[in-house]
C-alpha cells in the first residue's frame, strides 16, 4: 500500500501506524489499514476518491461567493493559509446568508425562499427576514413552500398591528410549532381604526376579536379593552362591536391608550346589557376617553356606593342611545372625571342618584335637546347630587325629560361646593317630588 502522508522522517513522527480504538456503527463502512507498512491488505485510496474530496473542501470553501465591490473569493483560494477552510466558515456564519431572506409575501401572509432551500420546520430555526410589509394584527410565515405557520409574539400571544415593520430586519424563532417574532414585545404601534367583535353566544376570549363569527369573536368586553390597551394613545380608534347578551363590567386601565367606541343596539339597546354586580357596569380610568352607545347597564346592590357608569379622575365618557336599569349609587357619575350625555337615555329602574357630579374638576353635562325617559315609576334620594366641587351642567337648549311625574325624591341636592347649572331653567327644572336642598356651600343656577 502506497502511504499519503507519510511515512515520514520528521521530529515527533513515528513510522508504524498507531492503534486506532475508536468504535462506530455497523452501517457505516470504512477504510482499512494495512496490517503491516510492507503488506498491501489494506485500503487502497483512488484519486477519483481524493479530488472527490477535495471538490467537496473547495466548494465549502466558495459557499460565500464573491465580495460584493469586485469579482474575486471573499476567502483567498491558496496553499500557504492553513485557517483558509477556518476563515471561509467564519464568513458563513457572520454574514448569515443561509438564515436570511427576503418577504415575497402579503400583509398578514408572509412568503420566504432560502437558498439553499429549508428541508424541514425545526425547533430552534434561526431567520433574519426583511419584511416587505407592516402587519395588521394575525400573521403567518411560509419559507420555501414547506407551509404557513403563525408568527407569534415572545409571550404566544397574537401578533399586534405594527410587530412586523415594513423594509425592517428582524429574528424569527421557531418554537416546535410558531415562529416568535423576537422584537415583538411591549405595546405595539396601532396603525389603523380598529376593530373587535364580543359575542356572549359564540365567542371565546383566546380568540382574537377581528370577526364576529366563531373561532374569531370574543366573549367578553373586559377582554376587547384589555386587547385595544395593548397599544398606546394614537390618533386612530378602536370600535368593539357588541352582540346581543349580558356582559360583566367594563373598565380601562389606568395607563393611556386608544380611544374607545363600544357599540351596542342602537336602537334597542336593552338587548346588549352590562351588569356590574358589585362595581360600577362601566368605568373610565386613566387619561383616556371612551365612548358607550347602544347598550344598558345596571348594577348589583353592594355594601359600598357604586355607579352604572362612571368617570375616574382625568377621564372622559360619552354616551348616547343608552339605557339603564337599577343602579346602587349613580346612573351618570363624574368622579373627578367628565361625563358627557350626548344622546338619548331611557331610566328605568330605581338609583340613589340619576346625575352625580363628585370631585373638582369633575362633570356630568347633558347635552342640549337630549330626550332623557323615566320609562316606569321610578324612585330617588335626589334626581341631581353636586358634591365636592363637582358639578353638573344643562345649557340651553336644555334636554327633555319624558314622563317627569314618574320620579319620586328630592329634585336636587348639592354641598360642599358642589355646584348645578341650568342656565337659569330654575328650580322646578329637573323631576323630583321633593324641591331641591342646597346645603354646605351647595349651588343651583
Amino acid at each position: 500500500m502506497n502511504d499519503i502522508l507519510g511515512p515520514a522522517n520528521a521530529a515527533y513522527s513515528v513510522t508504524d501506524r498507531p492503534a486506532d480504538t475508536r468504535t462506530f456503527g455497523v452501517a457505516d463502512t470504512w477504510f482499512k489499514d494495512c496490517t503491516s507498512p510492507d503488506i498491501e491488505d489494506g485500503t487502497d485510496i483512488s484519486a477519483a476518491f481524493l479530488n472527490g474530496m477535495a471538490a467537496a473542501l473547495r466548494n465549502l470553501w466558495r459557499m460565500n461567493g464573491v465580495r460584493n465591490d469586485a469579482a474575486t473569493p471573499l476567502v483567498t483560494e491558496n496553499g500557504l493559509d492553513d485557517f483558509g477552510l477556518v476563515k471561509s466558515l467564519q464568513q458563513l456564519v457572520q454574514r448569515g446568508q443561509v438564515v436570511y431572506g427576503v418577504d415575497t409575501g402579503v400583509a398578514g401572509a408572509m412568503q420566504v425562499s432560502l437558498a439553499p432551500a429549508l428541508i424541514e420546520y425545526k425547533a430552534g430555526l434561526r431567520l433574519l427576514i426583511k419584511a416587505a410589509t407592516t402587519n395588521f394584527g394575525a400573521t403567518t410565515l411560509n419559507v420555501n413552500g414547506l407551509g404557513a405557520r403563525n408568527v407569534v409574539r415572545r409571550d404566544g400571544s397574537i401578533l399586534l398591528d405594527g410587530d412586523v415593520v415594513a423594509g425592517a430586519v428582524q429574528e424569527y424563532v421557531f418554537d416546535g410549532t410558531n415562529f416568535q417574532l423576537l422584537s415583538a414585545v411591549g405595546r405595539g404601534l396601532l396603525v389603523r381604526n380598529l376593530h373587535l367583535y364580543v359575542n356572549a353566544a359564540i365567542g371565546s376570549d383566546v380568540n382574537d376579536g377581528t370577526a364576529n363569527v366563531a373561532g374569531k369573536a370574543l366573549a367578553s368586553i373586559q377582554v376587547a379593552v384589555d386587547r385595544a390597551f395593548s397599544y398606546p394613545p394614537s390618533q386612530y380608534t378602536v370600535t368593539i362591536h357588541v352582540a346581543p347578551g349580558i356582559y360583566g363590567p367594563v373598565a380601562t386601565p389606568l395607563r393611556g391608550g386608544p380611544d374607545l367606541l363600544i357599540t351596542g343596539d342602537a336602537v334597542t339597546p336593552s338587548n346588549v346589557v352590562i351588569n356590574g354586580g358589585n362595581s360600577a357596569a362601566i368605568r373610565v380610568n386613566g387619561p383616556n376617553t371612551m365612548t358607550v352607545e347602544g347598550v344598558r347597564w345596571t348594577t348589583g346592590n353592594p355594601t359600598s356606593a357604586v355607579s352604572g357608569a362612571s368617570a375616574g379622575p382625568s377621564s372622559t365618557l360619552i354616551t348616547q342611545y343608552t339605557e339603564s336599569g337599577y343602579c346602587q349609587f349613580g346612573v351618570f357619575q363624574s368622579f373627578w372625571g367628565n361625563v358627557e350625555i350626548r344622546g338619548n337615555h331611557r331610566f328605568t329602574g330605581n338609583s340613589a342618584y340619576l346625575f352625580v357630579g363628585y370631585g373638582g374638576g369633575g362633570t356630568v353635562q347633558i347635552s342640549p335637546n337630549v330626550i332623557l325617559t323615566l320609562a316606569s315609576a321610578i324612585a330617588v334620594t335626589a334626581t341631581v347630587y353636586a358634591t365636592v366641587s363637582g358639578a353638573v351642567l344643562a345649557p340651553a337648549p336644555r334636554a327633555i325629560f319624558v314622563n317627569p311625574g314618574n320620579l319620586t325624591g328630592y329634585r336636587f341636592k348639592s354641598e360642599l361646593n358642589g355646584v348645578i347649572n341650568t342656565v337659569g331653567a330654575g328650580a322646578s327644572y329637573f323631576p323630583g317630588s321633593i324641591d331641591g336642598i342646597q346645603i354646605t356651600g351647595g349651588q343651583y343656577a
